[in-house]
C-alpha cells in the first residue's frame, strides 16, 4: 500500500451532502460529475454510490465508471485505493485497493460491508450528514505527473414540519378518510396530501398522497401527536417511494402510543373533537445539484496532500496570513511546472478538437483532422508526401484505403504523443 501511495496518481475527493437522507432509500443511486483524467488518455469517469448493494442490504456498493472519445477507446488496466470518511468520524475509516479492466465505456464495483464504513448504536448503524469518498487511480507504474479534482453532490432535499389538523374525529368510521387541514400550508405542502383513516382492525393511519412526481420521488415523514400544552409524542413513521411508471398509490403510516391506556384518539389528545399532528416531511425529487470546486494538476501533489481533507483544512483555518500567501505562490509555480510539462497534451487536444488543423486523414468510414508540420516531423512518409507536388498536398487529404478507422486512430495518437 505504501509503494502505491508513493506513484504519482489521479486523487478525487467526492463530497456527498444530505448522506443520511439519501442512505436511507435503497433504491436511490448516487453519482458525481463526469470529470476526464489527461495523463489516462483523455478519459472521462465518474463515481457512483449505491447506499445498499443490490446483492445485499448489509452491504453497500461504489461504482466507477469510464466513458470514452474517441482516441480513448483502447483497453486500460487501472489501479484505485478507495477509502472513506464522514462528518462523525473525520479520520479514514476504510480503505481498499483494487484494479480492474476498462475496455471501451464500462463501470466497475466494489462492494462494502456497512460495519466496515459505519458505527453502531444500540444495534443500529448511524448515518452521517456528510459521506466523503476519497479516490486514487493510475495505470502501470504511475502517471506522468499529479492531479486532483474536488466534487460535491447534493441531493435536493426539502424539510418542512406542519400542524396538521383532523376536525370531527367523534364522525370517524372504518373506510372514511378524512383530509388533514395543514395549519398555514407553506407552498411545499401542495405537492402532496395528507388524509386520516381507520383501519378495520381499528387501527388509526395517516396517507400520504403524492401530487407531483417530478417534486416528490421519496419522502420520510414522522408524525407527532401534540397535547393541549403542545408536548409532541411521536407516534408514527414511514417512507415513501414512488415508481414514476407504476400507479399512483400513498403510504398508510399507523399512529401507535407507546402507553397502554392511550390512543390518538383518547381525550389527552383531543380538543374539541379535533387531534392535532406535528408533521415532519423531508422529501425529494430524487435529483442532484453537483459541482467542481477544485481540479489541478503539477508534478507532485501527493506528498503535499497526504493528509485527509478534513486536516487540510484544519492546517489552513491555522495559518498566519502570511503563510496563506505562500502557499498561494506555491500553488501559482506548481500551476507553471503543470504547462511546461504538458506540451504532450497540448498537442493531443490540438489532434482531439481539430485547431487550425491543415489536412485530413480519410478511411472507408471517418476522417480525422490533422496537422501536416506535425506528420512530416514524424514521419518521413508523410514528409514526402506533403514537399512533393502530390495530390494530397493539393486537395489536403490522405485517402487511406487499406486502413481501418480504428488503426489510424492509434497511428495518429502515436505519432501526437509517442504513446499507443
Amino acid at each position: 500500500m505504501a509503494a502505491a501511495l508513493q506513484r504519482k496518481c489521479f486523487s478525487i475527493d467526492w463530497r456527498i451532502e444530505n448522506y443520511k437522507f439519501l442512505s436511507e432509500f435503497d433504491e436511490l443511486y448516487c453519482q458525481s460529475p463526469w470529470f476526464t483524467v489527461e495523463n489516462l488518455d483523455g478519459s472521462k469517469f465518474c463515481l457512483g454510490l449505491y447506499p445498499s448493494s443490490q446483492t445485499s442490504k448489509t452491504q453497500m456498493a461504489l461504482c466507477i465508471e469510464r466513458d470514452i472519445n474517441r482516441f480513448s477507446a483502447k483497453e486500460m488496466i487501472l489501479y484505485f485505493i478507495f477509502s472513506l470518511s464522514s462528518d462523525q468520524c473525520p479520520s479514514l475509516r476504510f480503505e481498499k485497493s483494487f484494479s480492474d479492466v476498462f475496455l471501451g465505456s464500462s463501470r466497475s464495483l466494489l462492494h462494502l460491508h456497512k460495519a466496515e464504513i459505519y458505527e453502531k448504536k444500540e444495534g443500529k448503524f448511524i448515518l452521517p450528514d456528510t459521506m466523503t469518498i476519497h479516490c486514487k487511480m493510475w495505470q502501470g507504474q504511475g502517471l506522468s505527473e499529479d492531479g486532483e479534482c474536488v466534487l460535491i453532490t447534493e441531493p435536493q432535499v426539502k424539510h418542512i414540519s406542519v400542524v396538521g389538523v383532523v376536525e370531527n374525529c367523534s364522525e370517524l368510521r372504518y373506510g372514511m378518510m378524512k383530509a388533514i387541514r395543514i395549519r398555514s400550508a407553506p407552498e411545499e405542502t401542495y405537492f402532496f396530501s395528507l388524509s386520516f383513516g381507520l383501519t378495520q382492525e381499528g387501527t388509526i393511519f395517516v396517507q400520504i398522497s403524492p401530487k407531483d412526481f417530478k417534486r416528490m420521488r421519496v419522502c420520510k415523514c414522522v408524525f407527532y401527536l401534540l397535547d393541549r400544552t403542545g408536548i409532541e409524542k411521536e407516534c408514527g413513521k414511514g417512507k415513501l417511494i414512488l415508481n414514476i411508471d407504476g400507479p399512483v398509490s400513498g403510504r398508510r403510516i399507523p399512529l401507535q402510543c407507546s402507553e397502554r391506556s392511550s390512543t390518538p384518539l383518547d381525550g389527552k389528545y383531543l380538543s374539541k373533537d379535533c387531534l392535532f399532528l406535528q408533521c415532519e416531511i423531508a422529501f425529494s425529487s430524487g435529483k442532484y445539484e453537483s459541482k467542481f470546486t477544485k481540479i489541478k494538476y503539477a508534478a507532485e501533489l501527493s506528498k503535499s496532500n497526504s493528509e485527509t481533507p478534513v486536516a487540510q483544512n484544519q492546517l489552513a483555518s491555522d495559518r498566519t496570513p502570511e503563510s496563506s500567501v505562500t502557499q498561494i505562490d506555491t500553488e501559482v509555480l506548481q500551476e507553471e511546472n503543470h504547462h511546461a510539462l504538458t506540451v504532450q497534451d497540448d498537442l493531443l487536444a490540438a489532434l482531439s478538437d481539430g485547431l487550425l488543423s491543415d489536412t485530413k486523414l480519410q478511411t472507408a468510414t471517418e476522417t480525422f483532422p490533422a496537422h501536416k508540420i506535425i506528420l512530416s516531423s514524424r514521419s518521413p512518409v508523410f514528409k514526402a508526401m506533403f514537399t512533393n507536388n502530390m495530390k494530397e498536398t493539393n486537395n489536403n487529404c490522405v485517402q487511406i484505403e487499406d486502413l481501418d478507422a480504428d488503426t489510424v486512430r492509434r497511428l495518429l495518437l502515436f505519432l501526437y504523443s509517442d504513446n499507443l
